[in-house]
This record gives structure tokens, sequence and C-alpha cells, in this order.
């Protein structure tokens, strides 16, 4: 029996994953499938550079482009707040908005919504490199491509907020990742 102190614990709680019980003191497998996750690089903001921080995603979706993508577009969690990591991707911009990703001879081709598009003109210039490369990192770091090709409602876009070429391929990019110090 699974005891805390005198006292026999029938069912553990938690916020995130729910009620998980303890019935006749066995804990099951199948109990626990909710704790289990994946995880995803994904590359976040810190005075003027990426960051590459480790996201926990569903685990039978961890090697999803479109999941990667949702945890960058979800932001920083508490934890990475706390070290001064920030969103990149300005708010308003939600998985909605990835409106579909494929991978055409070795380069991942993303199409994003006109909301996207809006939201990178609205953040700037200062903001658009990083922005950019956030995702081409996030992309090629998970998934083992080499290019990402970028479509906003399917069609090509030359210029956003005036400093990216938008129509062409672009290779992850460390040089604009903050140096690691271990």
């Amino acid at each position: 029996n699974i005891r805390l102190g005198e006292q026999p614990i029938t069912q553990l709680e938690s916020d995130r994953f729910g009620v998980v019980a303890v019935l006749g003191g066995l804990l099951r497998r199948a109990a626990f499938e909710n704790f289990l996750t994946g995880q995803a690089i994904v590359y976040f903001m810190r005075d003027d550079a990426l960051v590459a921080c480790e996201k926990y995603v569903d685990r039978t979706r961890s090697d999803i482009p479109r999941e990667q993508l949702a945890a960058l577009l979800e932001g920083p969690g508490e934890m990475e707040r706390r070290q001064g990591m920030e969103r990149i991707v300005p708010l308003g911009v939600g998985e909605d908005d990835i409106l579909g990703i494929q991978v055409v001879e070795g380069t991942m081709l993303v199409n994003l919504s006109e909301n996207f598009r809006a939201a990178i003109h609205t953040a700037g210039p200062e903001q658009e490199t990083l922005l950019c490369y956030s995702i081409v990192n996030t992309l090629c770091e998970n998934n083992g491509v080499r290019r990402v090709c970028f479509f906003f409602e399917g069609e090509q876009v030359e210029k956003i907020a005036g400093v990216i070429y938008w129509s062409g391929v672009f290779y992850q990019n460390d040089g604009l990742v903050e140096p690691s110090f271990g």
C-alpha cells in the first residue's frame, strides 16, 4: 500500500493532469499516460538574441511540425520567463494561423495566415529577423530539414516589415542564438 505517514493514499491530484486513482494501493501504467510528455526545441528571445528551450508537448505529437510551432506560439512558460526569455511571436497569433506545413524535397513549406503576416508587420523591422529565425530554427532543429520556405495565404510575399526577403529559402541561423555558457 502507498501511505503518507499512517494515512493510505487513494488518489494523486495535479492541477495539470487531474486525478490519478490509486486502487487498492496498485498504480497502473495507464493511469500515468497523461504525465508522459515529449519535447520540442523552440527558440524564444532574450536580450535581442534567440535562446533554444525545451518545451514539453504531447509525446505522441512531438515530431509533428505543427505541434512544434504551436509550442513556439504558446510562448515561454513561467520558468523560462523567470530566466528572462520573452515571447517573440506577437500576441493574437495562434495555432489557427498555421494553415499548412509540408516537406518537399528537403524543404519545409510553411503556409501562414494573413493575421500572422500582419502581426510580423506590426512587430516591426527590429523584431522581424528574430521572429523569422525563431520559426526557422525551431523547424530545422526538430525535423532534420535544412531549409524553410514561407507562404502567406498560399502566396509568397517579398517584404513584410522591410528587413527580410520572405520569398527566399531560409536556413537555420545559429549566429542569432545566444552563446551557451556550458
